[in-house]
């Protein structure tokens, strides 16, 4: 587990021979896949305000965080970057509460009641120390994709380990229920 910078550098080392990345990824030495999109998402205690809407199923636009305390991640992660890129977008510098370093943490923290965040939907369902809040269209997405050195014969292990991510994707898309917004790209994934 590592940001998406730190597993492209160990995938061009050759340290790694294949990792789930961030897309859209564009290096050289490296080929992409496509798995799925998914949708980000606001989290916050249950005691937050936001909360109530959480339970009603409304959303909440971006530039309603303006005045919020903000759980963010620290420099040189995809969530903080496309964070930031969003709130600049609507006209808004994010009010940073505090940092984290790993997922957990920034849950964690939120769950704490020290601010909201924005989050994949897949670390937020189901957690019953938080509430999720959907953003308001268009929202935020992203795209995770597998990543290899397009000079290398796969291994053994990472056949079987794409060869597994393939089968998991074609049974039904997703081990367990799926979280809101998840949509599995039918694209190839190469053995």
């Amino acid at each position: 587990e590592e940001g998406s910078h730190l597993l492209v550098e160990r995938l061009v080392s050759g340290h790694l021979d294949v990792g789930l990345v961030i897309l859209p990824l564009r290096h050289a030495a490296l080929e992409t896949t496509p798995l799925v999109s998914e949708e980000l998402v606001v989290v916050v205690h249950p005691g937050h305000a936001l909360a109530a809407r959480a339970a009603a199923g409304r959303r909440v636009g971006l530039g309603e965080l303006a005045d919020e305390p903000i759980v963010m991640f620290r420099r040189g992660y995809d969530l903080r970057a496309v964070t930031l890129a969003a709130t600049r977008a609507v006209g808004f510098e994010p009010r940073v509460a505090v940092e984290g370093g790993e997922m957990a943490s920034v849950l964690a923290l939120v769950a704490s009641g020290l601010g909201a965040a924005v989050v994949p939907s897949i670390v937020a369902s189901g957690d019953p120390r938080l509430r999720t809040v959907r953003l308001s269209p268009p929202g935020l997405r992203r795209t995770i994709g597998l990543a290899r050195r397009r000079d290398r014969v796969p291994s053994r292990a990472n056949t079987a380990l794409v060869t597994a991510i393939g089968e998991m994707l074609a049974a039904g898309g997703w081990p367990g229920p799926r979280p809101t917004g998840l949509k599995v790209l039918r694209g190839r994934v190469p053995r």
